[in-house]
């Protein structure tokens, strides 16, 4: 799913050279994974949109790790590190939610 995306937003949301991007969407668009379409407001781009295979490959692909997210925790860690679980995921969401950019020092 999600709207189209054009090379250089991809590349930017993954922390790769647009370059880099450009050759993984080329085995993604040989694969069918994913379709390229001239952008319709500037021609000198194009919109990445993934194909019903592609959004199949992902999907499978996400309940894979969430399956075995769900087994390593459950096989790996101890009672005390289960209950600690809640306020990690709250911290990690956090810092996921921060804006990229220069890292700013805190006072205080």
């Amino acid at each position: 799913g999600g709207p189209p995306a054009t090379t250089s937003d991809l590349a930017a949301a993954e922390y790769m050279r647009p370059q880099s991007m450009a050759q993984t969407l080329a085995a993604l668009e040989k694969g069918g994974l994913i379709t390229r379409h001239p952008d319709p407001g500037d021609g000198r781009r194009f919109l990445v949109v993934a194909t019903d295979q592609g959004r199949d490959v992902l999907r499978a692909a996400m309940e894979g790790r969430e399956a075995w997210l769900a087994h390593a925790i459950e096989t790996t860690l101890s009672p005390e590190e289960l209950a600690a679980l809640p306020g990690l995921i709250e911290v990690l969401d956090r810092l996921a939610a921060s804006p990229p950019g220069v890292p700013s020092h805190r006072s205080g």
